[in-house]
């Protein structure tokens, strides 16, 4: 049992850095896209929330929460 916590500990960080990693380049993409193109603040905001939801469902599943 404690090898298995550890793994699921061990996943669960790597996956959390990987999603953290991939979440910070959306961010930086969109802001320059959103930019470019005029988008309003709320457009913004509401994309980044659904991604922090997906992400927060994410590490949820992979915790087995």
């Amino acid at each position: 049992m404690g090898n298995l916590y550890s793994l699921n500990t061990q996943q669960f960080c790597n996956n959390y850095i990987k999603w953290d990693s991939r979440l910070r380049a959306f961010k930086q993409n969109d802001n320059s896209q959103d930019n470019k193109e005029g988008k309003s603040k709320k457009t913004i905001i509401n994309r980044q929330q659904i991604r922090l939801k997906n992400l927060l469902l994410n590490t949820q599943q992979i915790a087995g929460v």
